[in-house]
């Protein structure tokens, strides 16, 4: 039993770093874009990288038990990431906006999560 609640921590601690890592990176790219056209043509790199963030977050919420409240938080930046797609004809430094700030919950979930993994002890997950 130690063993297992050991192997599920390293997995935890895995998924949680590789969602940080492709938030990171997505947030960066937000960040840098400074064209509509950049919000909207995304390059193949940007695509991967939403994939395996939301494809992580899939298999996060079906091998651990207890979902916490910051585990929904990536919803957002989901959602600011795909507002310029889904309003094509919109058009304004408000939609930057959005994608630059909105982005960063992409970020917040993985982070909160390592914290809260690093606070808890040994035995819960």
């Amino acid at each position: 039993m130690m063993q297992n609640t050991k192997s599920k921590r390293i997995i935890h601690y895995l998924f949680l770093i590789l969602s940080l890592t492709a938030a990171v990176y997505l947030v960066g790219y937000y960040q840098s874009a400074s064209t509509m056209a950049d919000l909207r043509v995304l390059p193949n790199s940007v695509l991967i990288a939403v994939a395996i963030f939301i494809v992580l977050q899939l298999l996060k919420r079906f091998m651990f038990k207890r979902m916490y409240w910051f585990d929904w938080l990536y919803y957002f930046g989901l959602i600011a990431i795909l507002l310029p797609l889904l309003l094509k004809f919109e058009e304004g430094e408000w939609l930057h906006d959005v994608t630059d700030f909105g982005s960063l919950f992409l970020v917040l979930s993985p982070l909160i999560g390592i914290v809260m993994l690093l606070l808890k002890k040994e035995d819960t997950i």
